[in-house]
């Protein structure tokens, strides 16, 4: 059985919705503190990592792991009451399933399109089929995007709303970050 090492960040303090996060790190001893900072070098948010084991070969038991992670991550940073969690995980797995068969559309496609292969391979008019599927997939997770951002907003007040969409990127940076790190 493996064990991989991923350090997952959860977020101490608040950070602005306004600005983009860049975020340094430290080590202090086993625990890695990041210093979130916007724009102009001033320091809006801290965050302080764990680590947590990916145990087992499949890939299924470590998707899992990580969910699992994930849920406790949004959870906190963006400060969910239970009655509001209870509202929110069935309509966020609804929207991640769906948005995730669009991407990994998107994907194949993007794939296709930059296959030198293809390019040689296919005529012009099976080149713009592709590339018209390509578009459409983009302007389906945009509209997806726009359609449940309306569906948060009713059962989450606005600030958790973009606490969510903050948590959203920086578990998607940190999570990309530590696999990096650990060639995982």
């Amino acid at each position: 059985m493996t064990k991989k090492y991923i350090t997952l960040l959860c977020l101490v303090s608040g950070f602005s919705a306004a600005t983009p996060l860049f975020a340094q790190s430290y080590r202090i001893e086993d625990t890695t503190r990041f210093i979130i900072r916007d724009q102009q070098g001033n320091i809006i948010g801290s965050s302080i990592g764990f680590e947590f084991r990916l145990e087992g070969n499949s890939y299924e038991t470590r998707m899992q792991q990580i969910q699992s992670y994930k849920v406790a991550f949004f959870t906190n940073t963006i400060g969910l009451t239970p009655a509001e969690a209870a509202q929110f995980w069935p309509l966020y797995n609804e929207y991640f399933k769906k948005r995730e068969g669009l991407i990994d559309r998107k994907n194949k496609l993007l794939y296709q399109l930059s296959s030198p292969q293809t390019l040689e391979s296919v005529s012009d008019g099976e080149l713009k089929a592709l590339l018209d599927a390509y578009i459409l997939c983009i302007e389906q997770d945009a509209d997806l995007q726009k359609e449940y951002y309306k569906k948060f907003a009713l059962i989450l007040p606005s600030k958790k709303v973009a606490c969510y969409y903050q948590a959203d990127q920086l578990f998607k940076e940190m999570l990309l970050q530590t696999l990096s790190r650990n060639r995982y």
